[in-house]
């Protein structure tokens, strides 16, 4: 997963590099400013210590806010490369396996990154379908938890994966539009900072809600 991560950060700069460094492509492009409401739905899973106890983990149904930069930077312009940046603020919980006792709640606030290639189909003036997909990297902070760490806090943890993005922009003027849409992750449960933990991958989606404004 620290490769994935250290790919994911490879590809940011490399981003930044075609935006920075070479005017005449970005020039020609169309470029977004995205800002949308999001939250986050995640599946709960099973973790493991080390001395083979399970439990179950799961994050609290909540929203958040994310900011993105696109740049359609191909000759058709359907083509885009996308970063993305999101706050979504959760509670972490655990419990027994069956779910039936619970062993500790706390706040944990997340960061994710995203960058995407993606492809939307023009329907028109008004409409535009897309999908997409690429990797993510996310930072997690879980202020005090004293159960989890020596010295009463979970502290950073990272999660990476992988990310699918599909949805509809609605034309609402010229230069701005409607977004309708949801990332689906993929991504490794937290281990909490706890190295007598092994986590397992989890499923989670974010819908998204905002505006678009092309410049």
């Amino acid at each position: 997963m620290t490769q994935t991560f250290q790919l994911a950060n490879k590809l940011l700069l490399l981003a930044v590099a075609l935006v920075c460094l070479f005017p005449p492509l970005h020039a020609r492009a169309e470029q977004n400013l995205v800002l949308l409401g999001t939250g986050n739905l995640t599946r709960s899973s099973i973790g493991t210590f080390i001395r083979g106890a399970k439990i179950r983990q799961y994050s609290a149904d909540k929203a958040g806010v994310g900011i993105g930069y696109e740049c359609f930077c191909f000759e058709d312009k359907n083509v885009a490369i996308e970063f993305f940046f999101s706050y979504t603020p959760t509670n972490s919980k655990l419990s027994s396996v069956d779910g039936k006792t619970v062993l500790d709640i706390w706040p944990i606030n997340r960061y994710e990154e995203g960058i995407l290639l993606k492809y939307r189909w023009r329907r028109g003036k008004r409409i535009s379908p897309y999908f997409g997909g690429g990797i993510l990297t996310t930072v997690l902070y879980g202020g005090n938890a004293s159960d989890h760490q020596p010295g009463g806090w979970s502290g950073f943890d990272w999660q990476n994966g992988y990310e699918l993005d599909s949805g509809i922009d609605f034309r609402l003027q010229k230069n701005l539009a409607l977004r309708v849409g949801a990332l689906t992750d993929v991504i490794q449960a937290s281990t909490f900072s706890d190295q007598t933990y092994a986590s397992s991958n989890t499923l989670m989606v974010e819908p998204q809600v905002g505006f678009v404004y092309e410049f």
